[in-house]
């Protein structure tokens, strides 16, 4: 029997997402940028600082929502914290992997700032760990479960 995700756990999933968000926008953009600047030539210390600014923050705040709603995708379970945390995403009906249309509805619940808050309280205040999102697509948060040679399974 799989056990539903706990409510700290899903928590440190979605810090874990950010984090790495972070650490690889920043590495890919810093090193997109340098290329844009050679490739063409900018003279940076010539241009508008504050249209840069709007520009890198706009062009960070939508790369994170592409990779919010796709994140899923990245590895057999999941993101790369769900891999972390040893917990996956199933139907809560088959109990299998969910459709990619199932992932990404799941995910639009955690776009905005908003939106995930009110999804992690709702999570909060049930008894069985289950988000907004999860009810409305009918999927779970499991703790990945190994067999030992005696037939005891245990998450982690």
């Amino acid at each position: 029997m799989t056990r539903n995700c706990g409510f700290k756990d899903r928590v440190k999933s979605y810090i874990f997402d950010f984090i790495f968000f972070s650490i690889f926008y920043h590495l890919v953009f810093l090193f997109g940028v340098g290329i844009i600047i050679e490739v063409f030539k900018i003279d940076i210390r010539n241009t508008d600082s504050e249209k840069v600014g709007i520009i890198t923050y706009n062009v960070m705040i939508f790369s994170f929502k592409i990779y919010v709603l796709f994140k899923d995708f990245l590895f057999k379970n999941g993101s790369l914290a769900k891999k972390a945390m040893k917990v996956k995403v199933i139907d809560a009906q088959t109990g299998e992997r969910p459709s990619k249309k199932k992932l990404i509805l799941r995910n639009i619940f955690y776009i905005t700032p908003l939106t995930t808050v009110v999804n992690l309280a709702f999570c909060f205040k049930r008894l069985d760990n289950l988000s907004l999102g999860d009810l409305i697509t009918k999927t779970r948060v499991v703790y990945i479960q190994d067999e030992t040679e005696d037939g005891y399974v245990s998450p982690n």
